[in-house]
């Protein structure tokens, strides 16, 4: 899913260029 399509379902994201990018290098601790 791109940021874009993040973006209209949650508005909040449109502040992260990569919302997806961030979960990704998240600590396993947070997940």
């Amino acid at each position: 899913m791109s940021p874009a399509t993040l973006s209209r379902i949650l508005p909040t994201t449109t502040r992260e260029p990569a919302p997806t990018s961030r979960h990704l290098r998240a600590p396993p601790t947070l997940q």
